[in-house]
């Protein structure tokens, strides 16, 4: 199959034309970095202009939020887009990842809990309202808090259900489950096994030319090492 870079149409220039190659590649970046060399959307634009970019700022929450596609700081931190047939099988190579668990293990912060638990208790809440409720409304507290959302997020705990407004001074994002925003795919997942999913995710990815690399699934993917040993094992040679 040819290099994602090379797939038709092209150049990306809409939103409409993301979702399709998104659809392709199924985990997507939202600019280059040459630690994966993983496909990303600055790239698929053939961008003119090193800012450019930002102009597809709004892409991914209005895309997001209408469940064309799945958006969050998901591989490493970095800002990733999965395609929604792909999501299933994202989130089943998590395997068990019940915060409460994680907590126990030393492998997320009490920040992190604290911001599940409030969302467990009140369901969705804009983002100040989540600091307060999780108990880290203070200044002192925002890394933290940031922390424990990019954490949550790439466990696929939690996620944007909404903005609170589109104008400078209002923007802002609202939180929620993904259990309840997302139960279908959550169901879909919780029908795979981990090791499976794990192979699915990184044949959809062999095939768009993404090299298939151990580490990366480890430390971006956060999979264990036995499963993304496997996962890249499983590739043809």
């Amino acid at each position: 199959m040819a290099h994602w870079t090379e797939t038709q149409p092209y150049p990306v220039r809409t939103e409409e034309e993301f979702v399709a190659f998104l659809d392709q590649v199924g985990v997507c970046l939202w600019r280059p970095d040459p630690a994966a060399d993983l496909p990303n959307l600055a790239d698929r634009m053939e961008l003119a202009r090193p800012d450019a970019i930002w102009d597809t700022w709004f892409w991914k929450d209005d895309l997001h939020i209408a469940r064309r596609l799945y958006y969050g700081k998901l591989l490493g931190g970095r800002p990733t887009f999965v395609s929604m047939e792909m999501l299933p099988a994202l989130i089943a190579a998590q395997g068990d990842v019940d915060p409460h668990t994680l907590r126990e293990q030393g492998r997320i912060s009490s920040a992190a809990l604290a911001v599940y638990e409030a969302l467990c208790r009140c369901r969705t809440l804009a983002v100040r309202d989540l600091r307060r409720e999780a108990g880290l409304g203070g200044a002192s507290d925002k890394a933290a808090f940031e922390a424990g959302l990019q954490a949550l997020s790439a466990l696929f705990q939690i996620c944007k259900v909404g903005i609170t407004g589109r104008s400078r001074g209002t923007y802002g994002y609202i939180w929620g489950l993904v259990e309840e925003w997302l139960p279908d795919t959550l169901a879909l997942a919780a029908r795979l096994r981990p090791d499976d999913a794990a192979v699915t995710v990184a044949r959809r990815l062999a095939q768009c030319g993404a090299p298939q690399r151990q580490r990366i699934y480890e430390r971006w993917f956060g999979w264990p090492r036995d499963r993304a040993e496997a996962a890249v094992r499983a590739m043809p040679t």
